[in-house]
């Protein structure tokens, strides 16, 4: 991102209660006075406190307006971007500058007062939450169009209630604080840029264990003010990345849909492979000895033991996500396990295996052949598809992807460069295609003692 920083004089020494980001972007025409009234009230409240501005590429006074402000007052920082970002780009850069306890934001056309910042704040420092929203009640003229935007509101509102029961209503209220330290890492975790941004923190910051807490706030709307928000298309926009949100979450609970379903598994398989099937096995097992130990990972229903390992290795462990293929392995006497090998360490063993599934782990499959590397005392077999029918066009490509997605990564997969590149700095004992060159089986020393 290519930004010009206006900085006023900043004293570090300040051990800061609060630090509030503005994001802004064509607010001239209220700002200065919004800011009079901020000011006065966390003045008046006896909060440590500094203000981040982020402007977002505005093209009216409100960058003027800004450096005019900050300027005298060290407490006061301010960033401006020369490309827009989105709502959700422009809070977080401001929240990763933010040195208080506390941390948060406001929409500063100030619909919802000021006043409600200082008891929020206590709340985080008193330890009686990690993250307090405020919950808006509507005070508002009638009129056709803030009827529908409310009516849109309550009903986004239910949406999220019946996907996610949070225990906080106004998901995307501009009137949120946080314990700084604990939001950080949820921050990394943030994919959207634009207006869901405000759901998707205080969904991902519910799920990392975060206390949340509500706040009633009274909302009024500002007639004197030219709204950027545009009503439908915003809307349907909030919706899909509700939805896409939904889904990454569900995928992330059970697995890709063609895991879900063992039957599914097997019939792809088949068709994919044929008669070619067995030589992905074959050349898997002519490298591992007979008296290995052997940790297999996203094993399935075990094939692999099934058909060769069977009685001819001193120890097998396999782990997979799904709990429909564990189960039916487990079933058939496989010492499998459910688990989700993003969040563990290997026990050490001789060698580590992974069939056709490193892709599900793009773009951090590095990390996790680390890890493997790490487990294992003589090597780490890797068969990984190269040629992909996701990577085509036409129907059977989305299919593929949708049967396969896992978190929102399913369209990444390697090809023969991208795999080469990932195992470069490894010393690498054997690369051979197999499958009639549909996949690339690579083995590599473990670094294990």
């Amino acid at each position: 991102m290519t930004e010009a920083a206006y900085r006023a004089s900043v004293d570090t020494a300040v051990d800061f209660d609060l630090s509030l980001v503005i994001a802004c972007y064509f607010e001239g025409e209220h700002l200065q006075t919004s800011l009079l009234r901020l000011v006065d009230v966390l003045d008046a409240s006896g909060l440590r406190y500094e203000l981040i501005f982020v402007d977002d590429a505005s093209k009216d006074s409100t960058p003027d307006i800004i450096r005019e402000f900050c300027d005298g007052r060290p407490n006061c920082h301010a960033y401006f971007h020369e490309k827009n970002l989105g709502r959700g780009g422009t809070v977080t850069e401001g929240m990763r500058h933010a040195k208080g306890k506390v941390t948060g934001f406001i929409d500063i056309d100030l619909e919802v007062h000021p006043l409600y910042i200082p008891h929020m704040v206590h709340m985080i420092l008193q330890d009686r939450c990690d993250a307090v929203v405020g919950d808006r009640v509507y005070f508002i003229a009638f009129s056709i169009t803030t009827l529908f935007r409310a009516i849109l509101s309550r009903g986004y509102r239910r949406l999220i209630h019946v996907f996610f029961k949070l225990p906080v209503r106004d998901t995307e209220a501009g009137y949120k604080f946080f314990n700084r330290k604990k939001i950080l890492p949820v921050l990394n975790r943030c994919q959207d840029q634009g207006w869901f941004w405000d759901t998707e923190i205080v969904l991902r910051a519910e799920a990392a264990g975060l206390r949340l807490a509500q706040v009633p706030c009274a909302f009024v709307r500002r007639s004197d003010k030219t709204s950027t928000v545009r009503v439908v298309r915003d809307s349907w926009e909030y919706i899909c990345a509700l939805f896409r949100h939904f889904r990454r979450v569900r995928l992330k609970k059970e697995g890709a849909v063609l895991y879900r379903q063992p039957w599914l598994h097997r019939l792809v398989i088949l068709a994919l492979y044929g008669r070619k099937l067995d030589e992905r096995f074959v050349s898997v097992a002519a490298h591992i000895d007979k008296d290995d130990s052997v940790l297999e990972l996203c094993v399935g229903e075990g094939e692999l033991y099934k058909r060769y390992l069977a009685g001819c290795t001193k120890q097998y462990l396999g782990l997979d996500f799904s709990e429909a293929q564990v189960e039916r392995g487990r079933a058939a006497g496989i010492p499998l396990e459910r688990a989700d090998i993003r969040d563990i360490e290997f026990e050490p063993c001789d060698t580590v295996v992974m069939m056709g599934s490193l892709y599900q782990f793009l773009p951090d499959a590095k990390s996790l052949l680390e890890r493997m590397l790490l487990a294992a005392r003589k090597r780490v077999i890797i068969t990984e598809p190269v040629q992909n029918v996701s990577q085509k066009k036409g129907l059977l490509s989305h299919i593929a992807v949708y049967l396969t997605e896992t978190d929102n990564h399913g369209a990444q997969r390697f090809d023969e460069t991208k795999l080469r590149e990932l195992v470069q700095d490894e010393e690498i004992l054997s690369w051979e295609e197999i499958a009639g060159g549909r996949e690339i089986a690579v083995v590599l020393r473990g670094r294990a003692q």
